[in-house]
């Protein structure tokens, strides 16, 4: 026949067919047309070699090839039948039969066909050329001048077709049971219109020939010419119509939409524009999503081993590069070769996507429909056109993906946001709100405002990011971190009760609260922790976060690390609220007041210095204490102008002694968050200057836990310390310093806390760990004050310990400005601490 046409490998006709038995069919049927020849005495081979020229004509024949695609099939048209015209009627049926079952053995052979195949085709081809030799010569048709010889030829070569397609036909009935619609529409149609046409044309060259034997050389230009041209033409029209294909596709992709049906949609239309019998598309993991894959197979298949192997040579090798790869099973490498038999394939075309994330995508077609035809550099360039296509659509989706991410997520530390957190919650409940239960944990990151004002935003995004990590790793595996805003993070515990939700609260405290680097510094980082549980204390996401809220307030308020909200806490969050909206004003008013506590010296009984405590008589809720109040100043950015009152009143009053010559010290309780503010030294140097007053006379106490491994507080501490402030760390072993982690500090001076001194004259543990606290700090330099000293015995322990100055109730308890008036006066006498005696020290009369 003039065609040869072979359809999918996966879904071939005869190309497929592995069993011998349609090959034993074709030897018998060739044999029998062997038969018909003989009898008509047409199996003699001419005189002299003249007749082995057809071997060279059907050879250039099966190598002149015009390819078209049909829908899924490759249908070629070769010149073979002007070949076979020519030996049926010039050298007879016996020289065309060898030299066409010749060279289709060889092309078949070089192309790598089975031995079944080349057999069957073969004995197809003897069958057709025997046949049509035996009807030639029993109708006639022999004289090349008569159009009765012609037609003949013509009809010939039709029913010859016609008995080879039923060969075929017979043999896929008896191998597979059924012939299929598209053999008949794909194959047997096309080639049985190809037939008329290509003996027509061997006709024409017949014709010419006896005309004269050097029209051979014109007839050969002609149709050499006619092929180039028409390969020729076919490339434009095939340029052509992949420019309106990478048009129509574009708009496809621009209306299949980008979720997964719409992907689906696009890599069927890349597998059909290239014929091919699969296609695959890998995209890279993006935000919350891990690597993907999708694939379709043009026999109905939803998946094959498709590239997603993190080692597919393939890929890798395609995406790195940049560029579009093919890949032939002859010139593959030995890892290509690997790739190509994972997917059970002979050729692959496979291109880089350009997408949102560093990480290209790949897209690939494998195995073009057919036999005949492969991809070649115009395939190539229009698979890269369609991948830009694809890309696009690609990223696409990754921008609406992260869209949506964005939305539900945290954009400093990448966490889940409240929006998230609020529907998931309601959506873990909603399905029993009696029964289901689900712990809520708010963490509140202690001391973030000021990173966020001393270091600026990008060291409090830098701390948050630090603190959200430390969370995560520390949270158990079922549990969900989410940020709610500003320093607070939420941890969701499902199933869980109260009793769980404390002790992992506790634990999550302990693990998270330690140094952390940030900036180049180390910032101490600590958490308060409130609790919710549900259905006990909600059954809503919203009610759970302001319930978890209201708990951290109160954990804060008590000086505690963790609380679970109780019905209780609700009336003091109240309170709170009409506090701190009070609060300003009040620091502004006579409602705050500052009270003195003497110190003395634990030998002379000298009146070494007054501590400044500051008191709040509410109009209508009464004495407000400090342990209230103090903390509430912080949390809401007001204990600076509370500090800023207190030392004003304190540097007044200090002024008043020095006028009288009294040398008596002030010693000023300063939160870390003053500590760090910006501006804050400047302040306080500002106002020593304006009042006239003497550095050496200020003493600011800063309490362990905010100074020790914060660096944010050193830089403010040296500062102080050039003014001539002295400086002192209140409420000493409350912590985890020691004395040597100190010497780093410029302080002059430590508190021992109330509790070691409480307790001094009945545990003799305490009373070895105060001796050695005194003695460490002799030898580092510093003085030491005892406070909490409330009975003689106490105090004479503390004396004989060396201790430098003593605070507490035997000594006085804290005290008006009057009432400080009225005690000095009765309880100190006054000596001179200069030759000219100018100035002089209070001291008690024992």
């Amino acid at each position: 026949m003039a065609s040869r046409t072979t359809p999918d490998p996966s879904r071939t006709h005869f190309a497929t067919i592995h069993t011998w038995i349609p090959s034993a069919l074709a030897v018998v049927l060739a044999t029998l047309a062997l038969s018909l020849l003989s009898s008509a005495m047409l199996l003699e081979l001419p005189s002299g070699p003249t007749w082995l020229l057809l071997i060279a004509v059907f050879a250039v024949g099966e190598s002149t090839v015009v390819h078209f695609e049909f829908r899924q099939q490759t249908v070629s048209w070769t010149v073979t039948e002007i070949p076979l015209v020519i030996g049926l009627l010039v050298f007879g049926p016996l020289p065309t039969l060898i030299a066409r079952a010749l060279i289709i053995a060889i092309v078949l052979a070089i192309d790598r066909y089975s031995v079944v195949k080349i057999v069957f085709n073969v004995a197809i081809a003897i069958t057709e050329v025997a046949a049509a030799g035996w009807i030639l010569h029993v109708f006639g048709f022999t004289e090349v001048s008569e159009p009765s010889t012609w037609f003949g030829i013509i009809v010939t070569l039709l029913a010859t077709g016609a008995l080879g397609i039923g060969c075929i036909a017979l043999a896929i009935l008896a191998t597979e049971g059924r012939i299929s619609q598209r053999f008949w529409s794909t194959l047997a149609v096309p080639q049985l219109f190809l037939a008329p046409a290509t003996a027509t044309v061997g006709v024409i060259v017949l014709i010419l020939l006896e005309i004269s034997p050097w029209a051979g050389l014109l007839a050969a230009f002609m149709l050499g010419l006619f092929v180039l041209l028409y390969r020729r033409y076919a490339a434009a029209a095939q340029d052509r119509r992949s420019l309106a294909e990478v048009f129509d596709f574009a708009q496809m992709v621009q209306n299949a939409g980008s979720d997964s049906d719409g992907e689906r949609v696009i890599l069927e239309a890349v597998r059909e524009k290239f014929n091919a019998a699969r296609a695959a598309l890998w995209i890279p993991s993006h935000l919350d999503q891990g690597p993907r894959s999708l694939a379709v197979a043009g026999d109905g298949a939803t998946s094959y081993p498709d590239p997603d192997d993190p080692e597919d040579v393939i890929r890798l090798r395609t995406t790195a590069d940049q560029r579009a790869r093919l890949v032939v099973r002859g010139r593959a490498s030995p890892d290509e070769l690997t790739g190509l038999r994972r997917r059970g394939v002979t050729e692959l075309l496979g291109v880089p996507l350009e997408t949102e994330t560093a990480e290209a995508g790949y897209l690939e077609v494998c195995d073009r429909n057919g036999d005949v035809l492969q991809f070649t550099a115009t395939d190539v360039e229009l698979m890269q056109s369609l991948a830009t296509h694809v890309a696009a659509s690609v990223r696409q989706r990754q921008l609406q993906d992260k869209i949506r991410y964005d939305a539900a997520h945290d954009q400093v530390t990448d966490l889940p946001n409240r929006f998230w957190l609020t529907a998931t919650i309601d959506a873990y409940l909603a399905t029993d709100r009696v029964r289901r239960r689900l712990a809520l944990l708010v963490a509140e990151i202690d001391g973030f405002a000021q990173v966020n004002e001393t270091l600026g935003h990008a060291a409090g995004d830098e701390f948050l990011q630090v603190i959200a990590t430390s969370i995560t790793e520390h949270a158990t595996l079922d549990a969900t971190v989410a940020r709610v805003g500003g320093a607070q993070f939420a941890l969701v515990l499902p199933d869980v009760n109260v009793v769980q939700a404390e002790r992992e609260a506790t634990r999550l405290c302990r693990a998270v609260s330690n140094r952390v680097q940030v900036a180049g510094l180390q910032l101490s980082a600590e958490l308060t922790v409130g609790v919710a549980v549900a259905p006990m204390h909600g059954s809503s996401a919203g009610l759970l976060i302001k319930r978890a809220d209201v708990a951290v307030l109160a954990a804060r308020t008590a000086g505690q690390a963790t609380a679970t909200y109780g019905p209780a806490m609700d009336e003091q969050s109240l309170r709170r609220l009409q506090l701190g909206a009070e609060l300003p004003d009040a620091i502004d008013s006579s409602e705050i007041s500052v009270f003195f506590q003497p110190i003395v010296g634990a030998k002379a009984g000298e009146i070494a210095a007054v501590e400044l405590l500051s008191r709040w008589t509410h109009p209508q809720l009464g004495s407000v204490t400090p342990d209230e109040f103090i903390p509430l100043a912080e949390r809401i950015g007001q204990i600076t102008p509370l500090t800023r009152r207190v030392l004003r009143t304190g540097l007044q009053r200090c002024q008043a002694w020095l006028d009288e010559g009294v040398l008596i010290s002030i010693a000023v309780n300063l939160s870390a968050q003053s500590l760090v503010e910006p501006g804050f030294v400047d302040e306080v140097s500002d106002t020593l200057a304006m009042h006239h007053f003497p550095p050496k006379l200020l003493t600011f106490e800063i309490t362990e836990g905010s100074v020790i491994g914060d660096e944010l507080a050193l830089p403010a501490l040296n500062q102080l310390h050039e003014l001539g402030v002295r400086l002192s760390i209140d409420d000493f072993g409350t912590g985890y310093s020691s004395l040597s982690y100190l010497r780093r500090l410029p302080i002059d001076e430590v508190k021992i806390d109330k509790s070691f001194v409480l307790s001094l004259s009945t545990d003799p543990e305490t009373n070895t760990i105060a001796r050695s606290i005194i003695d460490l700090a002799h030898d580092l330099g510093l003085r030491v004050v005892a406070e909490g000293v409330e009975d003689e015995l106490t105090r004479d322990l503390l004396t004989n310990m060396n201790c430098d100055f003593l605070q507490g109730y035997l000594v006085s308890r804290p005290l008006s400005e009057p009432n400080l008036a009225g005690w000095l006066t009765a309880r100190t006498a006054s000596r001179p601490v200069d030759r000219n005696r100018s100035q002089r020290e209070l001291y008690i009369i024992r």
